[in-house]
């Protein structure tokens, strides 16, 4: 089976890179007008409004994990995603 054509990989990774260096300048921007933590919580708030949405209409199985497992994914999120949100963007304000 083949792979896609090389110009279309290397549009995409250039798309991405794109991507990838707006994001900085575009939250420099966004951070001359609201709090880092604030646009944290923004960003993770949205994220979350886009992506579970979209697992759920992807994913197979149509229920959440059982509570045990929930009760280890919840801290988790918390600690993996809000505090890197969070320290990422106040590092970035901070430059």
């Amino acid at each position: 089976m083949p792979g896609p054509h090389p110009l279309l990989v290397h549009a995409a990774l250039i798309f991405v890179s794109l991507l990838f260096g707006v994001n900085f300048v575009g939250m420099k921007l966004i951070l001359a007008e609201l709090e880092p933590g604030a646009w944290a919580m923004y960003r993770v708030a949205g994220a979350t409004l886009l992506l579970v949405p979209l697992s759920l209409v992807i994913a197979k199985r149509r229920q959440l994990p059982d509570t045990r497992t929930m009760l280890w994914l919840v801290p988790a999120a918390i600690l993996g995603v809000g505090a890197n949100q969070l320290l990422f963007v106040m590092g970035l304000a901070l430059t």
